[in-house]
């Protein structure tokens, strides 16, 4: 599937993730947890076992080895992923409600092709597919191949398709740090606190980046901008690497 220009991040604004989600923006990072801090507990599911181990186990009995103790070895690499996952859009209500603080918290949207630059580089960008049954277990020939366990990883109930995801697989759980531009704008939920708005901007007031104030009227959701982006030469430092205009796309027509 090709990777979209733009992708979603919706982010809680609630007391307790506060200082958090701020530290997440002054810093310019995205942290990546483990699947099993995840919210559904069939995320990262996959089986391992085939109909073919049992010769395969007679085979390896010579070598002092088995297939069970391969299955172990990638069971141990799964742990050691993490994920940071995105949206396909800024206006999908549920999400709104779900990771957004009840439409008092904030969606991040970036540039795909950026985003890939900083700490990024060389992860794994994957679209979640949607199913009503998990894929075949994991055959012992396919423990190698990584696209295998991704297709695995990245697979979820059907239930979940109107979030549209779209994942970076990281080798590690930790911030993941992107450049000063891949940053585009922050859309503020219509509930969000006036405070937090506030913070928000002092923030990014020297960033390349847009703020915007959501509202309701009837069943329509719009954003208003509140804050511009910060001319170009008198960006700051942040995230993977300094702004300098030159290495940018804002001195091209």
């Amino acid at each position: 599937m090709k990777i979209p220009r733009l992708l979603y991040r919706f982010r809680p604004l609630s007391d307790e993730l506060l200082a958090r989600e701020m530290s997440a923006l002054k810093d310019s990072y995205l942290y990546a947890p483990p699947f099993s801090a995840m919210n559904d507990p069939m995320e990262a599911f996959y089986e391992t076992g085939g109909p073919e181990d049992h010769l395969l186990d007679t085979l390896l009995a010579t070598t002092g080895k088995s297939t069970g103790e391969m299955y172990r070895m990638l069971s141990e690499m799964i742990k050691r992923f993490a994920l940071v996952s995105f949206a396909g859009t800024h206006k999908d209500l549920p999400m709104w409600a779900y990771y957004g603080s009840n439409f008092a918290g904030m969606c991040l949207q970036f540039e795909s092709s950026k985003l890939e630059i900083g700490d990024f580089q060389n992860e794994h960008l994957r679209s979640v597919t949607y199913a009503h049954k998990a894929l075949p277990a994991l055959t012992i020939a396919e423990v190698a191949s990584l696209e295998a366990v991704i297709a695995r990883i990245t697979r979820k109930r059907s239930e979940w398709a109107h979030e549209k995801e779209w994942r970076f697989i990281t080798g590690a759980v930790g911030p993941k740090h992107y450049l000063d531009d891949a940053l585009q704008r922050v859309y503020l939920g219509p509930r969000v606190n006036p405070e937090h708005a506030k913070r928000i901007c002092k923030i990014l007031q020297r960033r390349p980046v847009e703020v915007l104030q959501g509202k309701t009227q009837g069943f329509d959701l719009s954003f208003q901008s509140i804050q511009t982006p910060c001319d170009e030469g008198q960006c700051e430092r942040t995230g993977a690497g300094s702004f300098d205009s030159a290495d940018h796309e804002y001195d091209r027509p």
